[in-house]
């Protein structure tokens, strides 16, 4: 064999595992990506049953936002009682 014919053949067997150690290294990071998908999935399954959104559920959001808007109202009245106390307070100490 001359002397060219050789370094093609060990350039080729270069070449042939080189290909080897990358495809072997995709079909990896395949493997482990679809491990991780197949994790995530389950976690959402955990996640979607589990009891504080079923409990969430039970209330309609509009009934949350009624009492909100009547907590605001209650709030504001009591500001308003304080601020008159106050001002009639300052009134006798004057």
């Amino acid at each position: 064999m001359s002397r060219e014919i050789r370094m093609n053949v060990f350039m080729n067997k270069a070449m042939i595992n080189q290909a080897k150690k990358q495809s072997m290294e995709h079909s990896k990071n395949n493997k482990t990506r679809k491990q991780e998908l197949i994790k995530k999935y389950e976690k959402r399954q955990r996640t979607a049953t589990s009891p504080k959104k079923a409990i969430k559920s039970n209330y309609p959001n509009k009934e949350i936002q009624k009492l909100r808007q009547q907590i605001n109202k209650l709030e504001q009245e009591r500001q308003r009682l304080i601020a008159k106390i106050n001002k009639q307070s300052s009134k006798i100490n004057s």
